[in-house]
């Protein structure tokens, strides 16, 4: 077996303050800084998708707002009309009302239905009067009585 170089920790002038190399901590280090760069790049990576979904939210959230604004003026507009369609109606109809009551009103218009029913014109002296304050019908006061009575009283005085 041969050896070619033997490496030791000390080498040379060294011997009297000797030094271990700490290949360990280096490479700890290193890999810390390794882990630190990678957490940064997840971060910013995780940062970005945040904005992508806030981003697609806010277009979702707003593009459901226009659409529902758009449905209820839509809602309106329809309701509106309805409403429009109606009062025209009932214009119409007004003004058909009036032009029948001007037919029915005309005098000539009158006089000939008059006529058709055989009816003459009234006289002033076969008129006759006729007083509504005064009582016409006689009432029996005994069906009033009858009202005004309990159950109990009509039977104590049917039994008795």
């Amino acid at each position: 077996m041969i050896l070619k170089e033997k490496s030791y920790i000390n080498n040379g002038s060294s011997a009297l303050q000797p030094e271990r190399k700490h290949y360990g901590e280096e490479d700890k280090r290193l890999i810390q800084e390794e882990n630190k760069r990678r957490k940064k790049l997840k971060q910013s990576k995780l940062k970005y998708q945040a904005k992508i979904m806030i981003g697609i939210a806010l277009t979702f959230i707003v593009g459901f707002t226009i659409i529902y604004r758009y449905s209820v003026i839509y809602n309106m507009e329809k309701e509106l009309s309805a409403a429009t369609a109606k009062t025209n109606n009932a214009i119409k109809q007004n003004e058909n009302l009036k032009l029948e009551l001007m037919e029915y009103n005309q005098i000539q218009n009158i006089k000939e239905r008059a006529s058709h029913m055989n009816m003459v014109q009234p006289d002033k002296n076969k008129a006759v009067e006729v007083d509504y304050d005064r009582q016409t019908l006689k009432t029996d006061k005994s069906v009033e009585n009858e009202k005004d009575k309990s159950i109990l009283e009509i039977l104590k005085s049917k039994i008795f």
